[in-house]
């Protein structure tokens, strides 16, 4: 069936999947264009709801499983064997190749300090567990919410923004962490990212170099801030993505070093991921073509290219002026020749 991925709405993907792979499509494009990640799983199809009206899906038990899968994540994870009593009729999906994880140290207020470790495919792996996804039938019974679950399969360490050279943090092979990701709806049909929480097993990053040793190990807080500079936000009815997000930052228990979350090639959709309709592809599920990017049209890219072709017109103008300003002058004309005249007859 999944032969069906490279033809889906008309769209050629041209790409060959193994029979045996997840089947994701991720088409990425420049800030200039729609970022599409596409993402395509075949299944049969389980109706399940609950009686508040919303709809759940996830494992067999209450905690995760321990059937840790490679990056990236998907969830709910649908055509995946490991996880069995999926709800193949949910609506709302999460995918995401990579995150990374930042510090800040604010002790000289002048000079914040940030240094960041990339998690990316290779580095960890991920884990589901039933009730992990929460989608509401009903858009006004947000909130959507994600948990994701990761594993740190090797050391990562992370370099300051001052030297790019020097380690000065780590998460060491084996750490695992999860947190809870909430999109609030509004009236209007918008959404936005309206609280994020730390799991009971915490991200801890170890300091290697001042001054992020100062404090000990860090190990993130469920207080959250600055999640509407994360711009993680958009509308019902269509996708959203970003190749990365800004971070919202987490407390760390003092008042000096906080860690924040950017998400990487990420996308979210709300409704619409199951193809009940396509006779071509039935128990399908994948992310719309109808795609909004992070980066919006008034981007400090936007600006740059916008400002700089006004320069250039400018400059092209000035000159087209001062070319029809020009006068030939008589300095070089010589005097004993004789003169040109011009009769001129009324």
């Amino acid at each position: 069936m999944l032969d069906a991925v490279k033809t889906i709405h008309g769209i050629d993907t041209g790409i060959d999947y193994d029979r045996q792979a997840i089947g994701v499509l991720s088409i990425r494009m420049s800030h200039w264009q729609v970022h599409l990640l596409l993402a395509s799983f075949c299944v049969f199809s389980v109706l399940g709801q609950n009686s508040d009206g919303t709809t759940m899906s996830g494992g067999t038990t209450a905690s995760a499983g321990g059937k840790y899968q490679s990056l990236p994540l998907h969830i709910p994870p649908f055509n995946v064997s490991d996880y069995s009593d999926i709800n193949n009729d949910e609506q709302c999906m999460l995918y995401m190749e990579g995150l990374s994880i930042v510090v800040m140290n604010n002790v000289d207020k002048n000079n914040l300090k940030f240094a960041q470790i990339n998690v990316r495919p290779g580095d960890a792996t991920w884990d589901y567990a039933k009730d992990d996804v929460l989608c509401p039938t009903n858009f006004t019974l947000s909130p959507y919410k994600f948990t994701i679950r990761l594993n740190i399969t090797r050391d990562l360490t992370g370099n300051s923004t001052d030297d790019n050279t020097t380690p000065v943090i780590q998460i060491k092979s084996g750490t695992t962490f999860s947190f809870t990701i909430s999109l609030n709806t509004t009236l209007d049909l918008f959404w936005k990212l309206g609280e994020a929480t730390i799991g009971s097993d915490p991200l801890k990053v170890q300091g290697l170099k001042d001054p992020f040793t100062a404090s000990g190990d860090l190990i993130a807080k469920s207080r959250v801030f600055s999640l509407e500079n994360a711009g993680i936000n958009g509308v019902y009815g269509r996708g959203w993505a970003c190749s990365l997000t800004q971070a919202f930052w987490f407390n760390t228990g003092n008042d000096h070093d906080f860690i924040g979350i950017m998400f990487y090639n990420t996308q979210i959709q709300l409704t619409g991921i199951n193809s009940t309709a396509d006779a071509n592809c039935k128990g399908c599920h994948y992310f719309m073509q109808e795609v909004d990017d992070c980066v919006g049209t008034f981007s400090p890219g936007s600006w740059m290219g916008i400002i700089s072709a006004l320069v250039m017109v400018a400059g092209l103008m000035f000159g087209y002026v001062m070319l029809q300003s020009v006068q030939t002058i008589d300095l070089f004309d010589d005097p004993k020749h004789k003169q040109i005249v011009i009769n001129v007859r009324e």
